[in-house]
């Protein structure tokens, strides 16, 4: 079980790295739809979360940060969502994205409750 969950959490450190680089890559074109202040400043915690979210995943003992940066993820995606229907497929990644991160953290705290417990 920890092979499988180094492999899932080595291929979403990887996912991390290039939905980040992609959003960085897209940066101008998402301005053009929303350069006001804010949009700016969400679309840069959005980056900032998506690498450390990747960054947190390394560390077993970090579920619980990683859990939150991708509630902050979410909820920076869903409004993005909700105000630009436009990137349909880069909210749907990140959202793919966002539920297998919490899933794997998720499982990985009950599995160490678990083993705690007995």
């Amino acid at each position: 079980m920890d092979k499988i969950d180094s492999y899932v959490r080595h291929f979403l450190i990887l996912i991390a790295l290039i939905l980040g680089l992609s959003l960085v890559s897209e940066l101008r074109e998402i301005i053009a739809y929303d350069s006001s202040t804010i949009g700016i400043i969400f679309l840069t915690i959005a980056i900032i979360c998506t690498f450390a979210s990747g960054i947190t995943l390394q560390f077993h003992k970090l579920n619980w940060i990683t859990i939150s940066l991708i509630l902050i993820l979410s909820a920076i995606v869903i409004l993005f969502w909700f105000k630009t229907y436009t990137f349909g497929l880069i909210v749907s990644i990140f959202l793919i994205y966002n539920i297998i991160v919490f899933i794997v953290c998720l499982l990985d705290l009950i599995v160490k409750q678990q083993n705690g417990a007995n």
